[in-house]
């Protein structure tokens, strides 16, 4: 089972790293005093669920692909519709002054043309509406993939959250007990 969620907690490890590097003071010309004076970045569980969810290429792999498939369906309920083509023109042959009017590939001086085509076609035997049928399918499938995915990260970012906070607290107990350990070494060697 951890196995399964590996490639997903190396990067949010990273993420948490670099979120903690950056919280540091990166300026050399700032004194020592000043950089122990910045206060590090405090990063909630909100926080840290939006920046993976923004970073984790599985997660934002199944978003892209739903994102695909509903276009898709959009492109295959519009093949559906009926096509309408207009085409207008204006041809302009300058006149040569003849009374008769003699023109070339032209039946008058000016010409206006218009011409309008609505055209649909629906194959039901297996065509359009078969292809709306499948990209609907594939877009529910997409979805649910989303969902497996947002799932997935959910748990990871909350075993690597907590598991962060474990350690941040455990790692002040320790402070504390080193704190404790030189006082009482001080006041033993007085």
């Amino acid at each position: 089972m951890l196995l399964g969620r590996l490639p997903l907690i190396a990067p949010i490890t990273v993420l948490v790293l670099s979120v903690s590097a950056r919280g540091q003071a990166t300026d050399p010309s700032l004194s020592a005093q000043a950089q122990s004076a910045t206060a590090p970045l405090v990063l909630t569980f909100q926080d840290a669920f939006s920046r993976a969810s923004k970073n984790m290429p599985e997660f934002l792999s199944a978003r892209t692909d739903l994102g695909l498939a509903h276009q898709d369906k959009i492109q295959a309920r519009a093949a559906l519709l009926p096509s309408l083509t207009y085409n207008t023109q204006f041809l302009y042959t300058q006149p040569n002054g003849t009374p008769s009017g003699v023109f070339i590939a032209n039946n008058t001086v000016h010409e206006y043309l218009s011409q309008g085509n609505a055209h649909e076609v629906i194959n039901l035997a297996g065509g359009q509406v078969h292809d709306l049928h499948r990209t609907k399918a594939a877009e529910a499938a997409a979805r649910a993939k989303l969902e497996v995915a947002s799932r997935g990260l959910a748990v990871t970012v909350a075993q690597t959250f907590y598991g962060l906070v474990t350690a941040q607290h455990k790692y002040a107990t320790a402070e504390t007990a080193f704190a404790e350990a030189e006082k009482f070494l001080k006041i033993s060697n007085d």
